[in-house]
């Protein structure tokens, strides 16, 4: 378990999968083993997209992609040392966007990872959450180089109250947020998440709850309502083998005359 793991059921409920643009993608396996996938978006009037391909070479996973006329690529390490893995990124034409992301995972009921910017001044990020029975305990830190000082920590603790519910508490933005979020599995099929995050400076509270549910054929359905009164849904159908169809939509109960925000999402694999 990793730091970002903590309270990812909840929010996975809460924000996962919203989108409301219109997008599309198609992933096919060539015969030599490369994975290719193709996306497009359509934001308003402006319509892009992006390639990106992904291979074993030698035990190494190399994802490339195209995008805005710059290259994004990632050489992968699974095994670097048992427990080690290793992930070097750039974004060329910038030969100042080198990135190394480390990731550790050989200590028993224990998860780290750290990055840092291949480039004079980057910052260093680390992170590591411990478990302990139904406890988890987490810690992430920003280390500005440059400046030689701490610019960002963080903290966080996930307690599973029952195998179905699971509690979780976290100080972020170096303490000048608190956020609490709940989780509780009802049944097999229906899931239900809540969140409270409470901004200190402001003295001001927000609260979200939501559902998820998987329907029968393939499909799945979430609701979730803010305090703010903003309502926001997704529905999910698989369409056919390996092809999903994902449409979400979002409106405010406070001004209904505005109309709703919408996206649709098709995922397609060959």
């Amino acid at each position: 378990m990793y730091f970002g793991d903590l309270g990812k059921s909840a929010k996975d409920i809460l924000t996962g999968g919203f989108q409301y643009d219109h997008k599309g993608s198609y992933a096919m396996k060539t015969d030599s083993g490369v994975t290719l996938t193709v996306n497009g978006k359509k934001k308003g009037d402006a319509v892009a997209g992006d390639l990106k391909a992904s291979t074993k070479i030698n035990g190494a996973t190399v994802d490339a992609g195209l995008s805005g006329g710059k290259l994004e690529t990632t050489v992968t390490m699974d095994e670097v040392t048992p427990g080690l893995k290793a992930a070097l990124s750039a974004s060329l034409p910038e030969v100042d966007s080198g990135k190394l992301a480390l990731t550790y995972s050989a200590i028993k009921d224990m998860g780290l990872k750290c990055d840092v910017g291949l480039k004079s001044g980057a910052k260093f990020n680390a992170n590591a959450c411990m478990v302990t029975g139904p406890l988890a305990l987490g810690g992430a830190l920003c280390l500005d180089t440059g400046k030689g000082q701490l610019s960002k920590f963080e903290l966080g603790a996930q307690y599973d109250v029952t195998p179905a519910s699971t509690f979780t508490g976290m100080l972020l933005d170096s303490g000048s947020d608190l956020k609490f979020s709940y989780f509780y599995k009802v049944k097999a099929d229906l899931s239900v998440g809540a969140e409270c995050k409470y901004s200190i400076s402001k003295g001001a509270a927000a609260y979200t709850a939501g559902c998820a549910k998987k329907l029968d054929g393939g499909a799945a359905a979430k609701g979730v309502l803010t305090d703010a009164g903003i309502v926001s849904l997704q529905y999910s159908q698989d369409l056919r083998p390996k092809t999903t169809g994902v449409f979400s939509c979002q409106f405010d109960l406070k001004s209904m005359d505005k109309g709703a925000k919408a996206g649709m999402e098709l995922k397609v694999k060959a």
